[in-house]
């Protein structure tokens, strides 16, 4: 039997799994509905369609998607089913340039607006302890410059700058429509904004002795070799640094037994083993929090720092 002929067989016994949409306004790109007929449904449709046309199922991979409101169907189906590939066949980084492609694009930009509490909500009620964490370890280092990756609207880096002991604050983000809005609500001169992903920018502007930050899901959409590189390069080229994260996990991945990194949720994106991999580039982990917010999300929040080099 052909490789896509196992993978329709085990399409159709995902009619029997419990659901992993449970629908709303939200729309991801490997989101997969919630009745089981409607789920095998649409992996049989996309599987079948990623096996007939190989050149579209290359332009997907590639995140070569101008508009996700324009896919139509057989796109949607196709994207959904490229998400279950990769999540059961352990291939992760095929997911990853179809993540970047959408936090890129207009559907982007509307899922950030759905949840416009991101700052007085969700991160003064569940995530802000990191900001004493964060500023008491940048003054023990001697470290006065903060980094945001996927900054967003820059509410969370305003919040430090206001309170935190930093001389200058720079919002990295994908998104030129979030960083618009960004740059129009912001007046302080100590703060500024660049368009591009985290590593991109690191390699062209990264500078030893600041604090990277990530708050509310960002390295989550990043594939396990792309963080290595990330965590490494900063280890490697910008000590004294300090990485800050606040990041969301399955709620079954056990930190210290599987190290390795696995795709959950609707989104499939990713729950990474910070601990072990930020230890594995060199850092030395100063502060871990595994929590629940009030919707029963996990989160995991840590500080690792890198002294300066010798």
């Amino acid at each position: 039997m052909s490789r896509w002929g196992k993978l329709m067989r085990e399409a159709a016994v995902e009619a029997d799994r419990p659901g992993v949409n449970a629908g709303g306004r939200d729309w991801f790109p490997f989101a997969l509905p919630s009745s089981p007929f409607k789920r095998g449904l649409v992996l049989c449709m996309g599987l079948s369609l990623l096996a007939l046309c190989p050149a579209r199922r290359s332009r997907l991979l590639a995140g070569d998607i101008d508009d996700f409101a324009t896919l139509g169907r057989s796109g949607r189906w196709m994207l959904a089913a490229l998400g279950w590939v990769g999540a059961r066949s352990g291939r992760l980084a095929m997911l990853q340039p179809i993540h970047r492609r959408f936090w890129q694009s207009r559907e982007g930009v509307l899922h950030y607006g759905h949840h416009e509490n991101r700052h007085s909500g969700e991160f003064l009620m569940h995530h802000v302890d990191v900001v004493d964490e964060v500023c008491a370890a940048a003054m023990v280092h001697g470290i006065e410059s903060l980094v945001e990756f996927g900054c967003g609207r820059g509410e969370v880096l305003q919040h430090f700058l206001r309170t935190g002991p930093f001389a200058a604050g720079i919002g990295v983000d994908l998104s030129a429509g979030l960083l618009a809005i960004a740059r129009a609500a912001t007046i302080d001169p100590r703060i500024s904004y660049a368009c591009n992903d985290a590593l991109g920018w690191l390699r062209v502007s990264g500078k030893p002795g600041c604090v990277y930050l990530t708050n509310g899901g960002v390295y989550e959409y990043f594939s396990p070799e792309r963080l290595r590189e990330l965590f490494a390069h900063i280890y490697g080229t910008l000590r004294p640094a300090i990485i800050a994260l606040v990041e969301p996990l399955s709620p079954d991945h056990d930190l210290e037994a599987d190290t390795r990194s696995r795709t959950y949720g609707i989104e499939q994106s990713f729950s990474h083993p910070y601990p072990a991999l930020l230890r594995d580039a060199g850092f030395s982990i100063l502060h871990q929090t595994d929590y629940r917010d009030g919707a029963a999300q996990r989160w995991l929040r840590l500080i690792a720092v890198a002294g300066p080099t010798a």
